[in-house]
């Protein structure tokens, strides 16, 4: 679900994706942003955000994911080969990258909201201890007995945990409370390697969820705008809590995503991050990194210099023979193969704090600290899904026993069939039919300039007369004004 968290208008949004591969891949691979679902200039639309660039990559799973013949597979977007629970498969173009989709969906039967009892074995922890929480929620599907399956590496990361077998993905583990508190030791050590006044994270809970749309994550070819807005929206997102979303299979190469890199963490907003549990246990560690704002590590080759803004800012040049795959950020694409350097070999991640990433990532820790109570650049439409006219949108909620009631920015209700992408279309046409038009003309010396949204939008969108560059207005077209539009439109 995605919501407004504070009226204000909505920003350009990035997702920042994760894969799971086996090794260090010497294949270049390609960076196809995947594209959003409805997105249109800075308007954050499901499946990602207006025009924002997705960050492609991820770190590596351990372990086998459960299926028939899936295994770890070295592959980047648009190239070959990635381990599927039916065997082989190929990365997609659009997806982002390349690499294994996680275990299926299995196990108990399913209760919204149903809390699991905790694991054994040394893993537990105090519920009165202090610190920002951290939340599990799994994503079921509605058969009878469908659990939550994990990579085997959690067998190796916890053994201490007392784990049950998945009852449709053998011999995966079923994901359990257990893991769960193991995952939040994992964070907690993770980040006070880098820094002495790291925050402490406690876990609070996992629940299961039986929910047949969100058991399933696909990001192949294009995502589902419905279950980002569900997922990484409002609807989960507690204050002061990290949380993560985990449907049961991943269709597709991406197994764990986060909105955008650098998120708040305070009273009135949480972070959160999809992670799907067969992808192995560094998913969560690798989601959670990109949350705290640390780019992907890698090579020259591998990965793009990057920039963080806080704090004076922090610049991040990857040497050209960097090789760290055991940081938590590397990706199957970061250390790729360069004239000059030996090749990377493949090592579990066990940590942010590598040579060369980890003082980088210090100081993006520290930054994030001081930062993090500020409020946050993020926002989310009010609705279970929306109908998008001209850049505006009109929100919409699940009625249960009344079908899809959508509201116009001007107050006006109308009714759809549903929420799903598949009806995105219709719920677009829907809102051009039921929703007041507000269309502005143009001075006569820029004819080309359009202006138009929908009555009640706090701000109308407008195109320049190149049909490139767009800008806004405010409700009204008022200022509209030759001035303003030579202002920002390339001269004609």
């Amino acid at each position: 679900m995605l919501r407004l968290v504070r009226p204000r208008p909505l920003s350009v949004l990035g997702l920042v994706l994760l894969v799971v591969t086996g090794a260090c891949s010497s294949e270049s691979a390609r960076r196809d942003a995947p594209r959003g679902s409805g997105g249109s200039a800075g308007n954050a639309t499901p499946g990602g955000a207006g025009g924002g660039r997705p960050v492609v990559g991820g770190s590596a799973g351990r372990g086998a994911v459960a299926g028939n013949g899936g295994s770890s597979g070295q592959a980047g977007a648009g190239t070959s080969g990635s381990g599927t629970l039916n065997g082989g498969g190929a990365g997609s173009n659009g997806g982002g990258a390349g690499g294994i989709p996680a275990a299926g969906s299995g196990g108990t039967s399913g209760v919204a909201g149903m809390v699991l009892p905790g694991g054994s074995g040394g893993e537990g922890g105090n519920e009165e201890e202090e610190g920002l929480g951290v939340r599990f929620i799994g994503f079921v599907s509605e058969d009878d007995g469908a659990d939550l399956p994990a990579s085997t590496d959690f067998l190796t990361w916890f053994p201490t945990c007392a784990t049950e077998t998945s009852t449709q993905y053998a011999p995966a583990p079923r994901f359990n409370e257990c893991h769960a508190r193991g995952i939040v030791r994992l964070m907690n050590d993770a980040l006070a390697e880098l820094i002495p006044n790291a925050p402490h994270f406690r876990f609070q809970s996992f629940e299961i969820i039986a929910d047949e749309r969100l058991a399933v994550f696909h990001s192949d070819p294009t995502y589902s705008g419905y279950e980002l807005q569900h997922l990484l929206g409002s609807k989960y997102r507690v204050g002061n809590t990290m949380t993560f979303l985990m449907p049961s299979i991943a269709y597709g190469p991406v197994v764990g995503l986060t909105w955008t890199q650098d998120e708040r963490l305070n009273p009135d907003f949480g972070m959160a991050a999809v992670a799907v549990p067969g992808g192995g246990t560094s998913v969560f560690l690798h989601e959670f990194g990109h949350g705290v704002g640390f780019p992907h590590a890698g090579n020259a080759a591998g990965v793009e210099p990057y920039d963080y803004p806080g704090c004076g800012g922090v610049t991040i040049e990857p040497p050209a023979c960097s090789c760290e795959p055991q940081n938590f950020m590397w990706t199957g694409s970061s250390f790729v193969e360069s004239p000059g350097c030996e090749p990377c070999a493949f090592t579990p991640e066990t940590t942010f704090a590598t040579e060369y990433f980890g003082p980088k990532f210090a100081e993006i820790a520290a930054c994030w600290v001081t930062r993090r109570l500020e409020p946050s650049d993020i926002g989310f439409v009010d609705g279970d899904c929306f109908g998008l006219v001209d850049y505006s949108l009109a929100t919409c909620k699940e009625m249960e026993g009344a079908g899809v009631t959508c509201a116009c920015p001007s107050g006006q209700i109308f009714v759809v069939d549903d929420c799903t992408d598949a009806g995105q279309d219709a719920r677009n046409a829907a809102t051009s039919e039921a929703c007041d038009r507000i269309t502005c003309t143009p001075p006569p010396e820029r004819p080309g300039v359009e202006c138009k949204g929908l009555a009640g939008t706090p701000s109308i969108g407008c195109t320049c007369d190149d049909g490139v560059q767009h800008f806004s207005l405010g409700p009204d077209c008022s200022t509209l004004t030759l001035a303003e539009i030579e202002r920002i439109c390339p001269p004609i």
